[in-house]
């Protein structure tokens, strides 16, 4: 088949399905703010002669220009009655009006970056020249591009969800004994801390500690922030603690998303099985399994590819399939474009001409790069070639296995996991996996499997029912 364009075909199936907002997260949306530069204080004598920046305003500067740092928070609070505690360690790389990038790290006994951590990627969120945001991701051909139809940020500008914490923050909002350590009031530590993905929310009725910026060679070295411990009982003690740990500030080292390394295992039999489904005429089976407390509707479509039909079982409640209302066809018109019709009331009804060839409607295998897997065992799994690529993979590799009509599929952006066996016959069943967001803020929700079974590889035909009723077209 050609290689898949790209596409978004505004139909009603998935949607249908859906129970609620399947918004999930790559990285919280910040709160709407506008940078405020801070500004040198400017003092002109006779000779025009301006009185040198403090190092106060100078750290302050860099800081608003762009920061890369470790935030680390510990916390516990309660939650409509039930005791929590939450933790967590990421890196942030931030440059104002420009990118945001975070990749979740661990810290060795002696608080630096573990090997591991070194090598994660970063999720990447770029503005472009107009400041609107897109998400550097990887496409299953292994190259970086800028994906604009992320769910999160898509039709939004950067300045509108990511803001710099430190903006808002000015020499005269600081008070020191020592020149070394800078106290800085609530407020202003609860914004910071809440860029960072601390829900502050739940600790405002706590007594206030402190909040301290420390100095260093005309450069802030950390922040820490901090509310009182109080013991409940033995099993309830709330407490809260943050930090960032600064490692560059300024003009900081830009973020990119680089391509997968081969790993060097072999994949000979995963090419020829490719090959054999990578055909005209084929059926594709679809099905959806949730998890066990089943959030997401269990379901199943079976895709039937022929030279000038393409015909979709959209609901297979039984072993013997039926026609039924939802049902698509898509036929190839003589310019090789493709039309889409549904069936309702006993017969298909045109829906609507698509801008798209007939033949970029089936699997994107042409351009698949098979750096992206690696072989273990008698699966192809994604190849962690940095430790921690196997969302990334996962969210590359959800269209290829998959026909264009679901591709566009916004399940793809909380891809979790992706797996390919091959049969005796050297055939493979595609499996893979995303996290269904019930809530829309990933505190509700259950990982979903989607298996892609190909079968009557170059003998598929379609059901005689469905031929019947096109001879009334």
């Amino acid at each position: 088949m050609k290689a898949k364009s790209i596409l978004v075909i505004s139909l009603f199936l998935l949607a249908s399905c859906s129970k609620t907002n399947e918004t999930s997260s790559l990285i919280s949306n910040q709160t709407s703010s506008n940078d405020v530069l801070i500004s040198n204080k400017d003092s002109t004598n006779k000779d025009s002669t301006t009185t040198k920046e403090s190092d106060v305003t100078t750290a302050l500067n860099k800081l608003n220009r762009g920061f890369n740092a470790i935030a680390s928070f510990k916390g516990s609070y309660f939650e409509k009655g039930f005791y929590k505690e939450t933790s967590f360690t990421f890196q942030e790389a931030y440059k104002s009006h420009d990118f945001i990038a975070r990749r979740d790290v661990t810290l060795d006994k002696n608080l630096a970056l573990t090997e591991t951590s070194l090598n994660t990627r970063y999720t990447l969120i770029k503005a472009d020249e107009k400041g609107h945001n897109y998400v550097s991701n990887l496409s299953y051909n292994n190259k970086a591009y800028q994906d604009y139809f992320d769910p999160n940020y898509q039709g939004t500008r950067f300045d509108a969800l990511f803001y710099n914490p430190f903006s808002f923050i000015s020499e005269d909002d600081l008070e020191s004994d020592d020149d070394i350590t800078f106290e800085i009031d609530e407020t202003l530590a609860r914004k910071i801390a809440e860029h960072f993905k601390v829900n502050t929310a739940f600790f405002v009725d706590r007594e206030f500690t402190n909040a301290t910026l420390t100095l260093e060679d005309e450069k802030f070295t950390s922040f820490e922030f901090n509310y009182e411990n109080k013991v409940i009982s033995d099993e309830e003690k709330l407490f809260f603690s943050f930090k960032l740990t600064f490692l560059e500030e300024g003009d900081i080292t830009p973020i990119s998303v680089e391509p997968i390394k081969d790993d060097n295992t072999s994949k000979d039999e995963l090419k020829e099985a490719v090959r054999k489904i990578n055909q005209d005429n084929i059926t594709i089976d679809v099905t959806y399994i949730p998890g066990e407390l089943k959030m997401f509707s269990d379901r199943k479509l079976r895709f039937f590819f022929t030279d000038d039909y393409i015909f979709v079982y959209t609901s297979l409640a039984t072993s013997v399939p039926k026609l039924g209302n939802g049902d698509l066809l898509f036929k190839r018109n003589a310019d090789d474009t493709a039309t889409l019709y549904h069936f309702t009331e006993g017969g298909f009804v045109k829906n609507s001409d698509l801008d798209v060839l007939f033949d970029d409607l089936g699997l994107g295998l042409d351009q698949l790069s098979y750096d992206l897997l690696s072989k273990k065992e008698n699966a192809f799994i994604p190849n962690n070639d940095r430790g921690n690529n196997k969302n990334l993979v996962s969210k590359a590799l959800f269209d290829c296995f998959l026909p264009l009509y679901l591709s566009t599929s916004r399940y793809k952006y909380s891809a979790t996991d992706f797996k390919i066996t091959l049969n005796s016959e050297s055939i493979p069943t595609v499996e893979q996996k995303f996290f269904y967001d019930l809530s829309g803020d990933g505190g509700l929700g259950e990982e979903v499997t989607i298996k892609v079974n190909f079968k009557d590889i170059l003998t598929t035909s379609l059901p005689s029912e469905v031929v019947e009723k096109i001879k009334t077209l």
